[in-house]
């Protein structure tokens, strides 16, 4: 059966990332430019530029194509999921029928006749037992859905470790340099050169990550809404194997946000000192600099 993937998103994720990593070194490159006469800095900032945009289409050719295959098998694991939860919802439909037909069977159990009576209460019990039956092959599916969720995990647990330990660094040197940054630490060329690359990694991290969060996010809907005391069980007990986690820690979408925003603020503080400074000695009277806003950038 032909599967749709959302590709959009994967182009999105990477143009956005590229982009802001030109930011990082085009910027720099451009004050350095206008401040050193031998051009030194910027030009090694601009062939760092050059470099990393003629490598990009084969550097970012294994990580469409894993992200491309995570999100086939969560597409499948999502599939097998809508599926139960829509087969529970039905079951809990049902039994609320089934419950409201005996209701009304007692209510009228004076007001029929016996035969007409029995042979309504022997339905009912008929579908009471059929009801039963398909609850416990629910839940014997669950159980099957569990182990399958478990050998997913597997087959893609030593990759995403390695992934996250490998593309958070520059988003970690990144953050680290905007700490130095706000305490007046000039950044070297080369260490702007490797930090540059934070939102690109970040973008790569992004685009693992998504598709597991949503998947999360599922579970816990489902989890929080079924009506089923054996599948509520069934789902608490097994919560950490069927839940996508990384390095031990659940992937949500809270905290997908927060890594976004994180790096947001930090690009924020990093890009914007030079421009509130700027406008900090305007208020003090003092004329607005463009050279001194942008030096700011990398000092």
């Amino acid at each position: 059966e032909p599967v749709t993937l959302n590709t959009w998103a994967i182009g999105k994720w990477l143009g956005v990332g590229t982009a802001l990593m030109l930011v990082n070194l085009l910027i720099p490159a451009i004050y350095a430019w206008r401040q050193d006469e031998n051009h030194s800095i910027a030009i090694a900032l601009l062939i760092a530029a050059g470099v990393k945009l003629a490598f990009l289409p084969v550097i970012v050719q294994p990580h469409i194509a894993t992200t491309l295959m995570m999100e086939l098998d969560v597409h499948y694991l999502e599939g097998d999921l809508e599926e139960l939860r829509t087969k529970d919802h039905d079951l809990r439909r049902e039994d609320r029928e089934l419950k409201h037909q005996e209701e009304l069977g007692r209510q009228e159990r004076y007001q029929t006749l016996g035969m007409e009576r029995a042979q309504r209460a022997q339905d009912l019990a008929q579908r009471r037992a059929q009801h039963q039956q398909q609850c416990q092959e629910l839940v014997k599916r669950v159980k099957d859905f569990v182990q399958l969720v478990q050998m997913a995990k597997g087959k893609w647990k030593t990759f995403l470790r390695i992934h996250f330990g490998l593309e958070i660094l520059p988003p970690l040197a990144y953050i680290l340099m905007v700490i130095f940054v706000i305490f007046g630490v000039k950044p070297h060329p080369e260490v702007l050169m490797v930090v540059s690359a934070a939102p690109l990694s970040m973008a790569y991290l992004w685009l693992q990550v998504l598709p597991l969060a949503s998947f999360n996010q599922k579970v816990e809907n489902w989890k929080r809404l079924t009506e089923d005391n054996d599948i509520y069980r069934i789902l608490g007990q097994e919560e950490k194997t069927i839940m996508f986690t990384v390095f031990r820690y659940r992937i949500t979408w809270r905290k997908v946000r927060l890594s976004i925003m994180s790096l947001a603020v930090s690009m924020a503080i990093k890009q914007g000192r030079g421009l509130i400074t700027a406008f900090l000695n305007a208020l003090d009277g003092s004329k607005f600099d463009v050279e001194t806003a942008m030096e700011s950038l990398v000092t």
